[in-house]
């Protein structure tokens, strides 16, 4: 979250990716994610792979 108050969104989106990655059924992930992309003001550059 550092990295998103100090509008280093790049980093910020590439940390949270891989957390999304490490944790993909953790909702509070997808949340930080969210909050990311909604500062930044882009389209979702990222979809989750489904787990099999």
């Amino acid at each position: 979250m550092i990295r998103l108050r100090e509008n280093r969104l790049e980093d910020a989106f590439g940390a949270q990716r891989r957390a999304v990655s490490r944790q993909p059924d953790e909702p509070r992930q997808y949340l930080l994610l969210s909050n990311i992309l909604e500062k930044w003001d882009t389209p979702m550059r990222f979809v989750p792979r489904s787990r099999k």
